[in-house]
């Protein structure tokens, strides 16, 4: 409506000075530049519709300036080739913008097709494809980002390491697409727990995944990792090793620090890979909290 009304007021403003020059230049000398403006205002709309608009309303102002000149005795043949000219500049200048925002626009187009495609790209080079969740590429980088930022705030952050209990024995029994699906469930058993936009799930390597939780404590990533723990357990996939249960379990190494440079990102993560370590060590299915700050 503001673009509508802002149009108008133009096209007034136009009309009355173009009159104005139209009665007090001979043959209408200098007006042209008047009609080129209008013309640039409708190239600056961007819209092939406002632009034959302008054209249209200048062709019009220029005919009827025809009979203004006419009154004032000016030979009419003068005054014909006079507005013929200024009809073939108009219409052929909007000819070309018009076809400079049709090719602009297409340009405009590709390159958000680009951006798309580019968007995809990134995305599949980031992700694991049998689990859909982060691949160790994208980890190492979100970790790096994440540990930056909790430098810069005084925050925690913590990292979660989990491993899928004798998934050797599960693979080898059961065999390599049993596998595959279990590491698919597994993972979005893990995904599920996570409910905020920064934290980041992700295939460690093999049967090995990570959680990256900025700005957690200690306590609050004890107990997602309880809930993962949990999670997995309902999913109660069956396992050839007796286990309790006879179930998939996983065991999980916590770790928690408030980090006071980039440098301590090689000790969080080993500080979670220890305590995952002593996990297994101590007979798997449980989780391990790293004695750190």
């Amino acid at each position: 409506m503001k673009s509508m009304l802002g149009n108008l007021v133009t096209c007034a403003v136009l009309i009355l000075v173009i009159f104005l020059f139209d009665l007090n230049v001979p043959l209408g000398i200098g007006i042209g530049a008047l009609y080129a403006f209008v013309i640039v205002l409708g190239s600056a709309s961007e819209s092939p519709r406002m632009i034959h608009f302008y054209t249209a309303l200048c062709s019009v102002l220029l005919i009827f300036g025809a009979y203004i000149h006419q009154e004032r005795l000016v030979p009419w043949s003068i005054v014909f080739i006079n507005r013929s000219i200024y009809l073939a500049l108009i219409w052929g200048t909007s000819a070309l913008i018009t076809r400079d925002q049709k090719s602009r626009q297409l340009l405009r187009e590709r390159d958000s097709q680009l951006q798309r495609l580019n968007a995809q790209l990134e995305e599949l080079v980031t992700q694991d494809h049998l689990t859909g969740l982060a691949n160790r590429r994208r980890f190492d980088q979100e970790l790096d980002r994440e540990l930056r930022r909790c430098v810069r705030d005084l925050r925690p952050i913590s990292l979660l390491m989990i491993d899928v209990d004798f998934f050797k024995r599960y693979n080898d029994h059961f065999g390599h697409q049993a596998g595959d699906e279990c590491l698919a469930r597994i993972a979005a058993a893990v995904k599920e727990q996570l409910h905020r936009p920064a934290d980041v799930a992700a295939r460690y390597g093999g049967e090995e995944f990570a959680v990256i939780l900025p700005e957690t404590e200690r306590k609050d990533a004890e107990e997602i990792a309880e809930a993962i723990q949990s999670q997995v357990r309902e999913l109660a996939i069956p396992h050839c090793k007796p286990l309790p249960g006879g179930i998939v379990t996983v065991s999980t190494g916590v770790a928690t620090i408030t980090p006071k440079n980039s440098a301590e990102l090689s000790a969080l993560v080993e500080s979670a890979d220890r305590a995952l370590y002593e996990a297994k060590r101590a007979g798997r299915n449980q989780i391990v909290v790293a004695a750190i700050t």
